[in-house]
C-alpha cells in the first residue's frame, strides 16, 4: 500500500473510531507525520497492523563531468595564461597552465611531456640555395676578382718580348685575380622580391666566406642602388673599396605590382656612368629573369648572372664590355 492510500485508508478509520478514541488519535498523528519521521511511521503501522513502507525517493541522474575540447595551437596563448591548477597534474598533459610571463621558458609553458615530444622532432629542412653550392664560390671569384700586378716576375713575358725583339723598358709582374678590395652589394628589397628572403640571405653568407665578413659591404634599394630610398645595412658602410666589384641582386623593375617605383632603363644607364666615373670596373647582375627577359640596353655595361641552379662557372651570359 502507498503512502497516500494508506493515509486516506487511516483518515477514514479515524472518522470511524471517532474524533475522541485513542485510535482516532493514533491515526491522526499518524496521518500529520511528516515523511522526514519514517521510523516513527514504521512502528505505529506495525502496531495498528498495517504494513508501510517508506516511499523510494527517485534520484536525479548525476551530472556528467564536462570534458574540455581540445585546444589547438591558436588557443595555446590563452590556455597558457589561466592559473594552475591545484593538485596533481595528469601525466599525458601536453601542456600546463601556468601564467606567461616576461620569463617564462618553453618548458613551463609547454610542460614536460610536449617538450619531449619537441625534442624528437626533425628540424625544419633549409631552403635549397637558387645556386649550387659546388659552384657558388667559382661563380663569385671570377666575376667579382680584380686583376693586379703581384711580387712575381712574368718570365714569359719577358721571353715573348725578345722573340718580338721589343725592347723591355719595364719589368712585367705577373697578374693575379684577387677580391682583396672587397664587393659592393646591393639588394633589391621592393615588393616582388620578398619572397628571395632567404635566398638573399644565403648569398650574402657566400659573399662573406669568400671576400671576408669585413669586406662586403651591403646597401639595400627599392628604385636604384643610389636612389634617395637606398640604406646601408648598419656596420657595414665602407666595408669595401668605393671602387669595388658591385654586385646586384635585382630583377630591373621587370616584375610590377601595386605600389612598386622602378627606374627605367635609361636611369640604369646612368647610373652605370656615375659608378664608372668612380672607378668601378665590374658590375655584376644576380637575377631570376631568364635571358629573354633582360635590359637589352645593359648587356654591353654589366655582366648579367641567372639566378638559377643549373648557372656554373662557364655559363657567361653577357656581353662584358
Amino acid at each position: 500500500m502507498t503512502e497516500d492510500a494508506t493515509g486516506e485508508a487511516f483518515g477514514r478509520a479515524a472518522e470511524r473510531k471517532g474524533s475522541g478514541s485513542p485510535i482516532g488519535d493514533v491515526l491522526r498523528a499518524w496521518h500529520r507525520l511528516q515523511p522526514q519521521d519514517p521510523e516513527t511511521r514504521a512502528r505505529i503501522a506495525a502496531a495498528l497492523g498495517v504494513h508501510w513502507s517508506p516511499p523510494v525517493e527517485v534520484q536525479p541522474p548525476a551530472p556528467q563531468p564536462q570534458i574540455p575540447e581540445p585546444i589547438g595551437p591558436p588557443a595555446l596563448e590563452e590556455a597558457a595564461q589561466l592559473e594552475t591548477p591545484s593538485g596533481p597534474q595528469r601525466s599525458f598533459d601536453l601542456y600546463t597552465s601556468a601564467p606567461v610571463s616576461d620569463t617564462s621558458t618553453a618548458g613551463e609553458i609547454l610542460g614536460e611531456t610536449a617538450m619531449e615530444i619537441y625534442r624528437e622532432l626533425l628540424p625544419f629542412p633549409a631552403k635549397e640555395p637558387l645556386l649550387n653550392p659546388q659552384w657558388t664560390r667559382g661563380i663569385f671569384s671570377t666575376r667579382l676578382s680584380q686583376a693586379v700586378a703581384s711580387r712575381t716576375v712574368d718570365i714569359d713575358a719577358i721571353i715573348r718580348s725578345e722573340f718580338q725583339a721589343r725592347p723591355l723598358d719595364r719589368l712585367p709582374w705577373k697578374r693575379v685575380f684577387t677580391m682583396s678590395s672587397g664587393v659592393r652589394c646591393f639588394i633589391d628589397i621592393s615588393a616582388p622580391f620578398d619572397i628571395f628572403i632567404e635566398d638573399r640571405a644565403q648569398v650574402l653568407r657566400a659573399l662573406r666566406a669568400i671576400a671576408g665578413f669585413e669586406r662586403v659591404s651591403v646597401t639595400f634599394f627599392e628604385t636604384l642602388p643610389d636612389g634617395t630610398e637606398a640604406r646601408a645595412e648598419p656596420g657595414t658602410e665602407g666595408a669595401a673599396a668605393p671602387e669595388a666589384p658591385i654586385l646586384l641582386l635585382t630583377d630591373f623593375g621587370h616584375y610590377s605590382v601595386f605600389g612598386r617605383h622602378w627606374a627605367l632603363h635609361e636611369e640604369w644607364l646612368a647610373w652605370v656612368e656615375r659608378e664608372r666615373a668612380r672607378g668601378t670596373t665590374r658590375i655584376v647582375a644576380l637575377t631570376p629573369l631568364e635571358a629573354a627577359q633582360w635590359p637589352a640596353v645593359l648587356l654591353s655595361e654589366m655582366e648579367i648572372v641567372l639566378w638559377d641552379w643549373q648557372t656554373g662557372v662557364g655559363k657567361r651570359r653577357l656581353h662584358a664590355r
